[in-house]
C-alpha cells in the first residue's frame, strides 16, 4: 500500500472540493 504524504491529501481534497463548487454554480447557472 501506498502511503500517501499529508499534503497530498491535502490537494486531492482541494480538487475534489474544487469539482464540487464548479458543479453547483454549474447548476445555479442553469
Amino acid at each position: 500500500m501506498v502511503k500517501k504524504t499529508a499534503m497530498e491529501l491535502g490537494q486531492m481534497l482541494d480538487e475534489e472540493k474544487e469539482k464540487l463548487e464548479r458543479q453547483e454554480k454549474a447548476r445555479k447557472d442553469l
